[in-house]
């Protein structure tokens, strides 16, 4: 099986079946490795949905409630970057390469590590950081 979605992604998906709307989704699918697997989605209800799936800490399900200030400093940095100029693809996809993708406004962005557009790199280490550090 390839690192693309798989089944028991999809099932991730399922798991978030909260009312508030999706604004920004970040996910990491697996490879054959250690790769971290999660999904990590701001609402538009000013909440960070958060599941953890493996190689990653935490582990499960998790939501963090954002300040008004902190709501709005994702959402100013994911205005800023120019996501109508980005490719659907960056790297090579193939067999074991773990992938980034990145759906904002319904455009989904497919990237391998090591090949994600600089400042929206820094936006996704951010919401890392953020999840890792407001874990229970």
């Amino acid at each position: 099986m390839s690192c693309g979605i798989s089944p028991k992604t999809d099932k991730v998906q399922s798991v978030f079946q909260i009312k508030a709307q999706t604004v920004f989704q970040i996910e990491r699918t697996p490879c054959f490795g250690k790769c971290p697997v999660y999904t990590i989605r701001l609402l538009d209800n000013q909440t960070i949905a958060y599941n953890g799936v493996k190689n990653v800490k935490p582990i499960g399900k998790q939501t963090i409630r954002l300040t008004d200030a902190e709501y709005k400093d994702f959402i100013q940095q994911i205005a800023a970057l120019p996501f109508a100029d980005y490719k659907l693809r960056y790297g090579k996809i193939i067999r074991d390469i773990a992938l980034i993708q990145v759906t904002y406004k319904g455009k989904k962005i497919t990237m391998t590590q090591g090949n994600v557009p600089e400042g929206l790199e820094r936006l996704i280490q951010k919401f890392e950081r953020k999840v890792m550090l407001n874990r229970p």
